[in-house]
This record gives C-alpha cells, sequence and structure tokens, in this order.
C-alpha cells in the first residue's frame, strides 16, 4: 500500500510485482523439490512428489484465498488486514496436515514429512502470532527459503539468501509490514526449519 493521493512509483510497483511473485505459497513449491532432490530421487519423480505437496500447501490454500477475494471477504490476497488472516490460515492449517497425512499414507519420502511438519509448526505459530500482530509471512517462508538452500547448497545459495532482505524492503516499501516485522518473520521461518539442516 502506497500513500494515499500519491501515485504508485516505479518502486512501489517493483515492490508489488516481487510480494506477488515470492508469495508463500509459491515459494513452497521450489523448497519442497530442492529438499526431494538432495536425495537423489530423480527429476520426474521429484516433480511429482513436489508437485502433491505443493497441491495441499499451496495450491489449495492459495484458491481459497482467490475465493474470500472475490467474495469481498479480504481486501487482496497479500491479506494486508490482520483480522481477516484468520479463515485463510486456519484454512491453510487443515489443507497442509491433511495433505501431510496423504503423503504419509502414499510413501513419500521422509525429508518432505519432515519439511512439511516443519511448515505446518511454523503456520500454526504464525497463526497464534497474527492474533496480537502483523507478522510477516512473506519473510517467514524467504527465511524458510534461504535455510533450506543453505543446507543443501552453501554459499551457493546466495541468490536466495539475497531475496531476504530485497523481499523485506517491498514488504516495508508496501506499508504492509514494519522492519522488525519482517525480521521476526524471517526468522521465525528460519527457526522452525534450521534442525532439518544436516
Amino acid at each position: 500500500m502506497v500513500q494515499v493521493g500519491r501515485p504508485p512509483t516505479l518502486l512501489d510497483r517493483v515492490a508489488a510485482r516481487l510480494s506477488d511473485i515470492v508469495s508463500p505459497p509459491l515459494v513452497s513449491l521450489p523448497v519442497a523439490l530442492a529438499v526431494i532432490r538432495q536425495e537423489g530421487i530423480s527429476w520426474r519423480s521429484a516433480i511429482g512428489w513436489a508437485g502433491l505437496f505443493w497441491t495441499g500447501t499451496g495450491l489449495l490454500p492459495l484458491f481459497y484465498l482467490f475465493r474470500l477475494w472475490l467474495r469481498g471477504q479480504v481486501t487482496d490476497i497479500h491479506v494486508r488486514v490482520r483480522q481477516q488472516r484468520l479463515r485463510p490460515l486456519a484454512m491453510t492449517l487443515v489443507s497442509m496436515a491433511g495433505t501431510l497425512l496423504v503423503l504419509a499414507l502414499v510413501g513419500a519420502p521422509l525429508p518432505l514429512l519432515r519439511l512439511g511438519i516443519a511448515i505446518w509448526v511454523q503456520w500454526a505459530l504464525l497463526t497464534l502470532i497474527t492474533f496480537r500482530w502483523q507478522i510477516s509471512m512473506h519473510g517467514a517462508a524467504m527465511g524458510t527459503a534461504a535455510t533450506i538452500f543453505w543446507s543443501i547448497q552453501g554459499t551457493g545459495s546466495w541468490p536466495v539468501l539475497t531475496l531476504v532482505p530485497i523481499v523485506g524492503w517491498a514488504r516495508v516499501r508496501l506499508r504492509r509490514h514494519t522492519k522488525l516485522q519482517v525480521v521476526a518473520g524471517a526468522a521465525l521461518g528460519a527457526l522452525t526449519t534450521a534442525w532439518l539442516a544436516r
């Protein structure tokens, strides 16, 4: 959100598009793919598992959010009003839990199940915090991505690491969060997935 009465600047538009591209539901797909691929699983199988994981943890919650938006029940797909976040968050937690159950029943790779558990715990904490404070979910998603890619690629993960402050800047630029809310989100994302690192 930019200042009322002021037309969006180029930086405002860049920040908005960046926020769309790296929204939490979209970030979960490459993270899941990276976790599976490190196990030596073929690309074809990895894409299948990651796709199944993403359908329940990203795509279905995203469709639900779009449905709320089309009905005017949330202001935008990034849900900038804290009080409007609780329904999408509750649906996301239910969808994630169902997805984990399905993945376990069909014999998904253990690293993917561990990732799913970590992300579910992360979103449960985000939901609890959201009752009182607008913590950044973009920050949490990028903290997760940075931690996972660093554990796999080390210094080769610098493009993902670089995105963390850039995405944080975008959220602050759009006045969706304070700097502290972005940093707290990134820290929570990193802490809830750090145990996955080997």
